[in-house]
Formats: C-alpha cells, structure tokens, sequence
C-alpha cells in the first residue's frame, strides 16, 4: 500500500502537508484506535475532511507535540 499524501493550501498560499490517521499515530507514538479517540475527546487537534477521508494539518500536530509534557519515568 503506498502512502499518499494530500496537500491543502494556507491563506498565504503555501500547501499545508496533511496526515493520514497513521501518520498522526506514528508522531504521537499511539496506535490508531487511540489517535481516534484522542480525536473525538477533543485532545489532538481538529481533523479536516478531504472528501471522505480524515486528515490532520502535520503544522498543527507538530504544535500539539512541542506542547506536551516530556515522558515520565
């Protein structure tokens, strides 16, 4: 299966990269069933819609993982 990336363009007009469910699972180290959850508790980043599927703006998730806490112990 091959990986396919979509693009959306930012009101400056430079493309904004958009991740796959299992992109998103990978960067944050969670399996796709909690990026799922994690989506719908409201505690990642707002997904968008590309027709049918669900992506997520890689700038917003990059974001979201600067701001979380260092890993415990």
């Amino acid at each position: 299966m091959t990986n396919q990336r979509s693009a959306v363009f930012r009101s400056d007009g430079d493309p904004e990269t958009l991740l796959a469910v299992g992109e998103v699972a990978e960067r944050l180290g969670v399996s796709t069933r909690t990026v799922w959850s994690l989506h719908s508790a409201g505690q990642i980043p707002t997904a968008v819609k590309v027709g049918s599927s669900t992506r997520w703006r890689q700038s917003e998730i990059e974001r979201h993982i600067q701001g979380l806490p260092p890993a415990g112990r």
